[in-house]
């Protein structure tokens, strides 16, 4: 009885711990954008829709089955999934700090109950275990899951049932995320290995624990590929990219991130391994660091939160290793001096440690919105208490700094005002959006998007804009930096984009705006044919084949490069437009500032300053009827240069004819940014010709650049049909 009133007080002590410490940092922020994706299946298979993020879309852009299920549960009690996530995370976080303590006691039982506890109070404390704990994510539950089975392991059972619970863990951790199952087949193979192989194999029951894992995966595959035709999330293909180099080099920052927030967690943990036992690092660590070592690689660089989200679940095993190796060093230290002075050490260690992580992690903290100030629980205990049960967020624009990192919210709740049910909405951060305004959304970085994500190319550029705009979106939202208002994403930098969509909101959060455009009533033109560069890829189309089925491909004459997104205007011009733009969105002013705004970048081919040697592009194209030549002009030189020109001329049936010609000198340099050029090619409507941009010889030469040219219908009948 004693000793269960004692294990009682110790759990107690990890949950009044745990709350104070998310009460305390209780933020507007949180949970993040990604926990609202499920929150947002949550929600509609409550409400009788499915298990799908768009209702009739059967598509898995969640990767986390078994917190999903969890989460739904909840729901279903009343609660709301934000609440529900807060809650199970809270519950989560108490049962991962109680099994570090059982799990430390039972490594170095002659240590007193102070470090055993410390471990535990230590994990909590974390400023990375505070932040995943509010995200929203299965982060912590991963964590539980995984120094679970570090205990279960340790404890060596003979009996059937702790087999069964060794199986029926490795299959937990295999459903709550991808790479558990990864982790599964390791320690699996581990077992089998020191079964069949060790002189002193473990007493495990490695059969039925196999059993007890394979069977509940082989139900929950099937079902997988009954409801959503995969046996994969659809969010684990749309993050992958394989072996490449862009993958890997983020994969390399996102591990050095977690090392330096960590180091000292890392160098105790290392040396735990001087009096580990053979079979638990074969089963436990090997496995683990091998499994989390190929995530970071493979998908470190598909994770923009702070924290180091997919490595995270180690940290509570990390810490277990290092409270292992520090009680290693001090004792040795110790051993001539008498007993290890138990108290001072746990103390001295914990206090270390969180120190050391907390200033090492300070700048992403902040980045994070994280902390709020600890007296207000202090001041206001109860009232803190009740915001940690609050239903939801409420959208608001009052003034402090959340008030500049609620743009997401803000953002949906125009949508809910003033969208129709019906309308479609396409944006890359797709989990507040959804989840608040409850509009269809289309998921342009491929989560939600089985087409999407299936396109060739690197995780987040796969979407091409003939698809997404071809959906015709009524609005389109993207996240840009608020000093530059330059788009990331080349569907945002399309022609079609800039012709067909007007910007009606601007929405703060933090150094970035929300920015959301509604598709016009009448494009501006119909595009027939690029000319010379691929309006997906951004790159320039040299041979037949290549690129789109709408590109005309480019022979290239001199020094010709392609700069795919070239933004040319003054610094004047600049700051009468941030302006307009920024504190006018949705006026007509503001809509002609952006659109003006979105006019100077432009891809362009640029004929590069070369001595006396001529430079140019040819295309050879059948000439649609009714239809005309645009393009703009631009030109900069960094000092004086000889007069020269540029002509647009058409050949066909051994005739030339010049179009178009335009003379340059210092005093002609057009510093005012783009100069847009319209030439009608209606005479030569259903004939082969070939255009050519031509500059001739010039002793000093300068910068030409023609930005983004293009054959365009002139009927509106044409264009619709196009569309």
């Amino acid at each position: 009885m004693e000793r269960r009133v004692r294990l009682a007080v110790y759990l107690l002590l990890f949950g009044i711990v745990s709350f104070v410490a998310l009460a305390a940092t209780l933020n507007p922020l949180l949970p993040i954008d990604d926990a609202y994706i499920t929150f947002r299946y949550v929600q509609n298979w409550v409400e009788g829709e499915g298990l799908v993020f768009n209702p009739g879309e059967r598509v898995e852009a969640y990767s986390n089955v078994l917190w999903t299920v969890l989460v739904a549960a909840f729901t279903w009690l009343g609660l709301t999934p934000p609440v529900a996530a807060r809650l199970l995370s809270w519950l989560a976080l108490i049962a991962c700090s109680f099994v570090i303590y059982l799990l430390l006691r039972g490594r170095i039982p002659e240590a007193p109950v102070a470090v055993h506890l410390a471990a535990g109070v230590t994990f909590l404390l974390l400023p990375a275990t505070v932040f995943h704990a509010l995200s929203g994510m299965e982060t912590i539950l991963t964590a539980f899951l995984l120094v679970l089975f570090a205990w279960l392991i340790d404890l060596e059972s003979e009996t059937r049932a702790g087999s069964v619970l060794v199986g029926l863990t490795l299959a937990a951790i295999s459903i709550a995320r991808p790479e558990g199952l990864l982790f599964s087949v390791l320690v699996l193979l581990a077992l089998g290995s020191l079964r069949l192989l060790s002189d002193d194999p473990p007493r495990l029951r490695v059969g039925l624990a196999v059993v007890c894992c394979l069977v509940p995966l082989a139900l929950f595959f099937a079902g997988r590929w009954l409801y959503y035709g995969d046996l994969l999330p659809n969010s684990v293909i749309a993050k992958s990219a394989g072996l490449h180099r862009y993958v890997l080099t983020g994969g390399v920052f996102y591990l050095r991130k977690f090392v330096v927030s960590l180091s000292p967690v890392l160098i105790l943990a290392a040396v735990s391994f001087i009096q580990a036992r053979r079979d638990e690092i074969l089963a436990v660590r090997v496995p683990a660091l091998c499994t989390y070592l190929a995530v970071t690689l493979l998908g470190g660089s598909a994770d923009g939160y702070p924290h180091t989200r997919y490595l995270f679940p180690l940290v509570p095993l990390l810490l277990v290793w290092a409270f292992e190796g520090g009680w290693f060093i001090c004792r040795v230290g110790w051993e001539k001096r008498g007993p290890v002075p138990g108290s001072l050490f746990a103390f001295s260690l914990a206090a270390l440690l969180l120190v050391i992580h907390g200033f090492l992690s300070f700048t992403e903290y902040q980045i994070a919105g994280i902390p709020s100030d600890p007296r207000g629980f202090m001041a206001r205990p109860w009232a803190t208490t009740r915001a940690f049960f609050k239903p939801d967020i409420t959208p608001h624009t009052e003034g402090g700094p959340l008030a500049e990192g609620l743009g997401h919210h803000e953002l949906a709740a125009w949508l809910q005002r003033n969208a129709s049910r019906r309308d479609l909405v396409a944006t890359y951060e797709i989990g507040i959006i959804s989840y608040y305004s409850r509009l269809r959304v289309m998921d342009l970085f491929g989560l939600a998007e089985r087409t999407i994500s299936r396109t060739a190319g690197p995780p987040g550029l796969r979407v091409h804009p003939d698809y997404a705009l071809g959906r015709s979106p009524k609005y389109m939202a993207c996240r840009v930096e608020s000093d530059r208002l330059s788009f990331y994403y080349p569907v945002f930098r399309s022609p079609e984009f800039r012709d067909g969509y007007d910007l009606v909101a601007v929405f703060p959060y933090w150094t970035t705006k929300w920015l959301l455009f509604e598709r016009r009533s009448h494009p501006t033109s119909g595009v027939k044919y690029w000319l010379g560069w691929d309006h997906a890829s951004d790159q320039p189309v040299t041979a037949r084949g290549t690129g789109s089925g709408r590109t005309v491909p480019v022979a290239t004459r001199g020094q010709v490069r392609l700069d795919p997104y070239l933004q040319w205007l003054e610094t004047a011009q600049k700051e009468r437009l941030f302006p307009q733009v920024l504190n006018h969105s949705g006026s007509e002013s503001g809509r002609d500032a952006m659109r003006e705004w979105l006019e100077t970048f432009r891809k362009a081919f640029i004929f590069v300053p070369e001595e006396n040697r001529p430079a140019g592009l040819d295309y050879d194209f059948l000439v649609p009827s009714n239809s005309s030549l645009e393009f703009a002009l631009a030109v900069k030189s960094e000092s004086s240069f000889d007069p020269q020109s540029l002509e647009v001329s058409v050949a066909t049936g051994g005739q030339s004819e010049t179009l178009f010609k335009r003379e340059f000198d210092a005093a002609a340099d057009l510093k005012a940014g783009w100069e847009k050029v319209r030439l009608d090619l209606t005479r030569f409507g259903s004939q082969r010709v070939r255009l050519s941009f031509s500059r001739g010889k010039c002793r000093k030469p300068v910068s030409i650049a023609i930005g983004e040219p293009r054959i365009v219908v002139n009927a509106q009948k044409e264009i619709s049909e196009l569309r």
